[in-house]
């Protein structure tokens, strides 16, 4: 389902965007790359123009895109949108429109996680920096202590020593892929505090 957001009032959605090669895409100007949304009932996508104020980088290919309330975020239903240019892969996002009086105030659950962890070395032993991490949550719908979960994609990038940390759900079923050791491999999330991906996860 993705994010929730207030029919009629801008908002930011978050987008992904990852080099042809899988590591996060950092430097993207709003000029480098093509926006185009989708609303509720609409039969196409229709074209988004992007400017310094509505695409903004967060860090590590994360890119925040602001829709307008009054001509792009208008009608209740799904919101679809989709980011691509000619040095990145094409990313799919999608959101929910709700009206402000279907909004009912509810209390955060806080479900226990597992800090998935693990390394990347190359051949001479040396870390491999930035490479990208993602996971997401297979075999929906899924259910975890009384709260539904979203196929929505968790990702990460390996530090200076070539580790990384992916924090999810225990108990969830998920997709984990590596690209640049093209490691995929669909697991349940270990019902511990922390957990080895590469060592002791059946």
């Amino acid at each position: 389902m993705g994010q929730i957001v207030t029919q009629g009032l801008s908002s930011d959605l978050l987008a992904v965007l990852t080099t042809p090669a899988g590591l996060p895409a950092t430097g993207l100007i709003f000029s480098s790359v093509q926006c185009q949304f989708r609303k509720e009932g609409d039969p196409t996508f229709k074209t988004k123009v992007l400017t310094a104020l509505t695409f903004i980088e967060a860090g590590q290919g994360f890119y925040r895109i602001t829709f307008n309330g009054t001509t792009e975020l208008t009608v209740p239903g799904s919101f679809a949108f989709t980011v691509f240019g000619p040095t990145i892969q094409q990313f799919y996002g999608e959101a929910q429109v709700r009206a402000a009086s279907s909004l009912i105030p509810t209390v955060s659950v806080a479900l226990p996680m597992c800090q998935l962890t693990g390394n990347i070395n190359d051949l001479s032993g040396e870390p491999v920096v930035g490479a990208a991490i993602s996971a997401r949550i297979i075999g929906m719908p899924t259910i975890l202590t009384n709260v539904g979960m979203t196929d929505s994609l968790q990702t990460t990038v390996t530090d200076d020593n070539g580790v990384f940390v992916l924090s999810i759900a225990r108990t969830a079923v998920v997709d984990v892929f590596i690209p640049k050791i093209n490691y995929r491999r669909q697991l349940t999330v270990p019902n511990l505090p922390t957990a080895d991906l590469f060592l002791g996860i059946p």
